[in-house]
């Protein structure tokens, strides 16, 4: 009897029923008809999208270029001078104009574009003539931002600050 339970339990354990039931997966449909299905090889396309009209060369950005302004206000005040080089120059200033280090500009926050201004260094009478073409300076304690050009002609590149008289010439 012993046997005869103990051959029932090997042979039981042996058997090819499937031991959880589970139904079968069903076939899904797919997502993409088979007709629609691409080669792998094949690369992918970007969204379409209308392409821009390419413009004329003679309609292609031209660096601005800035008239003297004609009926600037009467303006004069004292204070300090900053310059700015060589992180903006070929960048776009405030008035459209490409920035260049090497030309005699300014900055003044309310001055309008245009204006001719004189800038004499206070410390050694040093003076030049800027256009003003950007806005700025961005410091409280700051009058004017000239260019690396004229920074030099008033001598203010060892320092980096003048105190600065400047007045208006249109």
């Amino acid at each position: 009897m012993i046997r005869l339970a103990i051959f029932l339990f090997l042979f039981s354990s042996c058997q090819s029923v499937a031991r959880y039931n589970h139904p079968e997966p069903k076939a899904q449909k797919p997502l993409i008809k088979e007709s629609e299905r691409k080669p792998a090889s094949t690369p992918l396309k970007p969204a379409q999208t209308k392409p821009k009209p390419k413009a004329p060369a003679s309609a292609k950005q031209q660096p601005v270029k800035i008239k003297p302004h004609k009926n600037a206000p009467r303006y004069e005040a004292e204070g300090r001078a900053s310059y700015y080089a060589h992180k903006f120059h070929g960048r776009k200033t405030s008035s459209g104009e490409i920035f260049n280090m090497h030309e005699m500009t300014a900055a003044h926050r309310t001055l309008p574009f245009g204006t001719l201004v004189k800038v004499t260094n206070l410390t050694n009478k040093k003076s030049v003539v800027v256009k003003i073409n950007d806005r700025g300076p961005f410091k409280k304690d700051r009058l004017i931002d000239v260019s690396l050009e004229a920074a030099k002609r008033l001598g203010m590149i060892g320092p980096g600050i003048a105190k600065v008289r400047i007045e208006t010439l249109n």
